[in-house]
C-alpha cells in the first residue's frame, strides 16, 4: 500500500497526476467525505495513493 501523510503532499500527488487542486478544494473534498482518505490520529490525514488513484480515474470518466 502506498500512503502519503498530509493536504500538502497530496496537493503535489494530485499536481503531478495530472489533476490540480488547491488546499481548499481538497478540504472540501475530505469534509464532504468525496474524497478518499484516513485519520490514524485526530490531527493526521493519510491517503492511500492506490484508492487516490481511483478517484482520479474516476472524476475522468464524469
Amino acid at each position: 500500500m502506498r500512503v502519503i501523510y498530509g493536504m500538502e503532499k497530496l496537493k503535489t500527488y494530485l499536481t503531478e497526476q495530472e489533476c490540480p487542486a488547491d488546499l481548499r478544494e481538497i478540504a472540501e473534498l475530505i469534509e464532504t467525505r468525496r474524497f478518499p482518505h484516513l485519520r490514524p490520529f485526530k490531527n493526521q490525514l493519510a491517503f492511500n495513493l492506490d484508492h487516490v488513484d481511483l478517484w482520479i480515474r474516476d472524476q475522468g470518466e464524469k
